[in-house]
């Protein structure tokens, strides 16, 4: 359990929630970061476990003269039982007092502030308490909350009013996301020895609306998050993933919106369907039609799926054949965290000291990704597909790179500002 905090922590800055363990069937895929976030120190956690071990396995097993006869033992391990189950009422007094107070059950910002204060055991008592209880509330918002939401969305409604003369300009266009794996804002327009990391998304600016102030707001959902907020206008859960935590709610998706107005849906992602459950959970949201690593078929592989210039070109005939109007989502893999697995055939870039580094890998993926965007929305373009489709991208969220000074350079951002931790984060 402390091996699994401290990288959980590395990562998130949380300690494993209950709700994580929804997803522990995915731990396999994600192998390569959990090997990246040890570190040799962390052999000490398992000295504690290994000495334990040795200390039962070698303690001598004698029978003492004049044992005590089998009833007296019985109550005396009783005696002992209840002494230890009494000397922690204090503690679960304080649980029990804790779980009740708002401001520590409902606001916790930091959960390894609450660990530093008490400590691993009882952070993750406080963590199955607070999951259980809210596991076990009714589901139904009470009439005054639903009255504040009420409420707001008339405000909004007010609010956006103002721009009704620019609502529906696109009415009746195809609709192609593209949510694209780790892809950060300082890439575009960024150099390295001189060369632009990504020319072709650096041309889009010129004719397409650009909004470099994205910042991230992904959860210990990361990719699902990214997608869910995208395709929900909500925002994610402070703990676990809506994809393994709300898998069965009733969602008000893009998708499904886009499919009572006569849209066909199609969404598309390089890997296993049931990767943050999207199997389960894109029909909820309204898509018609999945295709996943077994429709797509086999190639060429980085990381964990299809290499991304493998998996557009598989979806230009898919597209070009999709009744229209359509809205499509395609997910984008490439290369995720750590970044240690880019091929070197790929690897068209000259990065100096970086190369080998997950910072330098990171620029040649960037770099490939934008390569195999290009081709791909040139085919879509002779097909005639793209006379009627508006494209729109993102990044699904931060890369988790370390922020150092190869990075700041690349990025033009200055050292010592306080906010460049977030802004490097869009």
């Amino acid at each position: 359990v402390a091996i699994a905090d401290v990288v959980y922590l590395r990562y998130f800055d949380t300690v494993v929630p209950v709700v994580a363990l929804a997803a522990l069937g995915q731990l396999g895929q994600v192998e390569g970061s959990v090997r990246a976030l040890l570190r040799p120190t962390d052999v000490w956690l398992a000295v504690g476990v290994a000495s334990a071990l040795a200390f039962a396995s070698l303690w001598p097993r004698r029978r003492r003269e004049g044992a005590p006869a089998g009833r007296v033992r019985l109550n005396a391990s009783a005696a002992l039982a209840v002494l230890c189950l009494g000397s922690g009422v204090p503690a679960l007094r304080n649980l029990s007092d804790a779980i009740r107070d708002p401001a520590t059950a409902d606001q916790v910002f930091s959960q390894q502030a609450l660990a530093e204060r008490w400590g691993l055991v009882n952070v993750h008592l406080f963590d199955a308490l607070r999951t259980y209880r809210e596991w076990a509330a009714r589901n139904a918002p009470d009439p005054a909350e639903q009255a504040r939401v009420s409420a707001f969305l008339a405000r909004r409604a007010t609010i956006s009013a103002a721009a009704a003369s620019r609502y529906g300009v696109a009415r009746g266009a195809n609709l192609l996301l593209i949510q694209v794996e780790s892809l950060q804002q300082w890439v575009i327009g960024a150099r390295v020895r001189g060369v632009e990391i990504t020319p072709y998304l650096n041309t889009l600016r010129s004719k397409a609306l650009y909004f470099p102030l994205l910042f991230d707001q992904t959860g210990q959902g990361r990719s699902s998050d990214g997608e869910f907020a995208a395709l929900n206008s909500q925002h994610a859960l402070d703990r676990g993933a809506v994809a393994f935590r709300r898998p069965g709610n009733r969602f008000i998706a893009l998708p499904g919106v886009l499919r009572q107005q006569g849209y066909a849906t199609l969404s598309a992602h390089a890997f296993e369907k049931g990767f943050w459950n999207r199997g389960v959970l894109h029909p909820r949201y309204g898509f018609q039609r999945m295709l996943f690593a077994p429709e797509l078929g086999p190639g060429e592989v980085i990381g964990w799926g299809l290499a991304d210039e493998v998996f557009l070109s598989r979806m230009v005939e898919p597209l070009t054949k999709e009744r229209q109007p359509f809205f499509a989502f395609l997910i984008t893999l490439g290369l995720h965290h750590p970044f240690d697995l880019f091929p070197d055939q790929h690897k068209a870039l000259d990065v100096g000291e970086l190369r080998g580094t997950p910072l330098g890998n990171y620029i040649h993926a960037m770099h490939y990704f934008d390569a195999s965007l290009s081709s791909f929305m040139a085919a879509l373009e002779r097909t005639g597909v793209l006379n009627n489709t508006v494209v729109a991208l993102y990044g699904d969220h931060e890369a988790g790179l370390w922020v150092d000074e190869s990075l700041l350079a690349l990025a033009g951002e200055p050292r010592g500002d306080a906010s460049v931790l977030v802004r490097i984060r869009r």
